[in-house]
């Protein structure tokens, strides 16, 4: 059996297609993901249809969390993207935009009422204000003192926008909420500005409403479309085994949604390994506890932290629990002192199989495979990893493998809601070609 374990794929479309291509090409024979299919990139509903296709389970993700729920701990950045992935996943406005450019009608902002009210505050050209009405389809002009203007005072526009941005003295632009912009030029010039809002337009788009459309079968096949989805991130759930070998969570054995296990730990986060480590048990067939590794995501940094316990210690207390004499144990009754390393993905490799002189035998480990969507090992190629499981008493194999794909095309996706007034930061695009 070949387990393809991706994670933390971050709506990240170009990305995930890219290691799907990848995974299909080396072949796999099922697919799990450890977590956080959005949050923070630009293309969450297509990621969740994706996972829904290809995944046999997918674990509950801070970030999935965060959008079906509250956001906990985020910085300003994260937080304002989950509300965002909220609005389009669970509240209609992916639909509605899908509706709106198959209609003909404006296209729905994208922009919170507090982000719209800064967005569109006066823009100065020259001797002359201009604003945006409150409906978002008028230029509305008002003059300094001194100045001359005698044409049109509002100017109907060909669809709603959310902001006018001075381009010097000259001229300004129109930003609609389409993408869109349109240059006025001249706007320093009364007359000149009166040429251009004499000029013949279209009529304005009409906008969706949901009381006129919802009876549309367009929109009645995009909200069937929509219920599974929905359906599919309140059911993901916050802890899963994969086929009773490892325990498997999103962020920690111990707390699986939210703690960090990062590879500095080994150096300075002892107690939080040795309780993430020490919560790796699973009952054998007798009901006893046998001791597990993990499979984690959250970090983005491939790799795997492993524990490693003097080899004397261990093999005399599994010697002390197979006696079915009853003789007393030869061992205290406290643990055997662990060890712990980080054993990473080396810097520019493409494909990596730990070895045994890695993954040491009987020794334990929390794997991360990084990350699809948003590396943060400095490398910006998306990270997955394949589990072939061993037969006839061999060990799995781990092979952890780098993909490329178009990180333009993501970060053109994120400036594209950002024109279209979605309250994302350009920092969420910048980061991906540094993987950080």
């Amino acid at each position: 059996m070949r387990i393809a374990i991706v994670s933390d794929i971050h709506a990240n479309l170009a990305a995930f297609e890219a290691v799907l291509r990848h995974a299909k090409s080396v072949g796999y024979d099922k697919m799990v993901c450890l977590g956080d299919v959005i949050g923070y990139g630009p293309d969450p509903v297509e990621c969740i249809d994706l996972v829904r296709e290809h995944c046999e389970w997918s674990l509950l993700g801070n970030h999935d969390f965060a959008a079906l729920y509250e956001p906990s701990n985020f910085n300003v950045a994260a937080r304002d993207a989950v509300f965002w992935t909220r609005a389009e996943t669970l509240d209609q406005r992916w639909m509605k935009r899908q509706f709106a450019a198959a209609r003909g009608l404006a296209a729905p902002s994208q922009r919170s009422s507090s982000a719209k009210s800064s967005s569109a505050a006066p823009c100065i050209v020259g001797p002359y204000r201009y604003d945006l009405s409150e409906g978002g389809l008028a230029i509305v002009r008002s003059h300094n003192a001194g100045s001359r203007f005698d044409g049109p005072t509002t100017v109907m526009l060909t669809e709603p926008a959310d902001a006018l941005v001075a381009l010097g003295h000259e001229e300004f632009r129109i930003r609609y909420l389409s993408g869109e912009s349109e240059l006025v030029p001249g706007a320093h010039d009364a007359a000149q500005f009166n040429a251009w809002a004499a000029a013949p337009r279209p009529s304005p788009k009409p906008s969706f409403d949901l009381k006129i459309h919802r009876t549309d079968p367009l929109w009645q096949e995009l909200l069937a479309a929509q219920r599974p989805r929905v359906d599919f991130m309140f059911s993901i759930s916050p802890r899963q085994i994969l086929l009773d070998r490892y325990i498997c969570v999103h962020a920690s054995p111990s707390r699986p949604v939210n703690e960090y296990l990062f590879p500095e730990d080994v150096a300075q986060g002892e107690r939080k390994l040795k309780r993430n480590f020490g919560a790796l048990t699973l009952p054998d067939t007798s009901g006893n506890p046998r001791r597990v590794s993990a499979l984690v995501g959250h970090t983005h940094c491939p790799g795997f932290l492993l524990e490693e316990r003097d080899e004397v210690e261990i093999r005399l207390r599994e010697a002390a629990a197979a006696n079915a004499a009853g003789q007393p144990s030869l061992l205290p009754p406290e643990e055997p002192n662990a060890r712990y390393d980080w054993v990473a993905f080396e810097q520019g490799l493409t494909e990596w199989s730990p070895t045994e002189r890695d993954m040491l035998p009987g020794c334990r480990f929390i794997l991360n495979p990084g990350s699809v969507g948003q590396p943060r090992d400095h490398d910006p190629r998306s990270s997955y990893v394949i589990l072939e499981e061993g037969e006839n008493g061999a060990s799995d194999r781990f092979t952890f493998y780098r993909v490329e794909y178009d990180i333009a095309r993501t970060q053109q996706r994120i400036r594209d809601h950002i024109d279209r007034g979605a309250p994302l930061k350009d920092w969420l695009w910048q980061r991906l070609e540094r993987g950080e």
